[in-house]
């Protein structure tokens, strides 16, 4: 069958249209591809935080089973490259554990210090100040200079995941003296606090929730 030449400049024009859409659509194929990997992320960091507040809203640091989920958890951010959402102030006030940290960090006036750097803070939990002496929060409250020696007992200069806490056996505190680092049974000490969660990302540093108060 002979075909037109009508049918031959319109079927060449077709195929110049095609030849010319195909880099769009390679381009457009390929930014799909990218914006599809990243929301997949995006969305799995987010079921994750979820699922972690969730079990944070409940927390008891004597429950083993929940802590090793929290650290699971934790650990899937980290290893999935989460972006953290919050500073260390705030990731420790909006959790709902650590009301007295973060009253103290507030009343000795370090909360702007606290968020103007990269640092580590070993936090104790609610449960851990309740165990203090009766008095003692009401009157470390009423010397600030003695809570902001305490306070910045518990922070580190810097980053400093678990993992090289490890290999350390001591390290300088802001306070200006150093806590003592060790294993035991296979769980991080910082003094005589065993810490409890480890490696809470934030946006300037990072959190270690420890079972006990450390005193200069």
């Amino acid at each position: 069958m002979k075909l037109s030449k009508k049918t031959i400049i319109g079927a060449t024009t077709i195929l110049s249209t095609i030849m010319m859409l195909s880099p769009v659509l390679a381009s457009a194929h390929s930014m799909y591809g990218r914006n599809f990997i990243n929301n997949s992320r995006s969305n799995g960091c987010n079921r994750i935080m979820r699922r972690e507040n969730n079990l944070f809203s409940d927390y008891d640091q004597y429950n083993r089973g929940l802590n090793m989920r929290l650290q699971n958890l934790i650990n899937r951010q980290n290893q999935n490259n989460c972006p953290p959402t919050s500073n260390l102030v705030d990731t420790l006030s909006n959790n709902g554990n650590f009301n007295t940290l973060t009253a103290a960090i507030n009343a000795a006036g370090l909360t702007n210090t606290l968020n103007s750097g990269t640092f580590t803070i070993f936090a104790p939990t609610d449960q851990a100040f309740d165990n203090l002496p009766a008095g003692t929060v009401d009157a470390l409250l009423k010397d600030i200079p003695k809570l902001q020696s305490i306070l910045t007992y518990h922070v580190v200069s810097g980053a400093v995941p678990a993992a090289t806490a490890e290999t350390l056996t001591s390290a300088p505190t802001v306070n200006g003296k150093s806590v003592q680092i060790s294993m035991k049974d296979g769980d991080l000490y910082i003094n005589d606090s065993k810490v409890l969660l480890y490696d809470i990302r934030t946006t300037n540093g990072i959190i270690h929730v420890i079972d006990s108060v450390l005193l200069p």
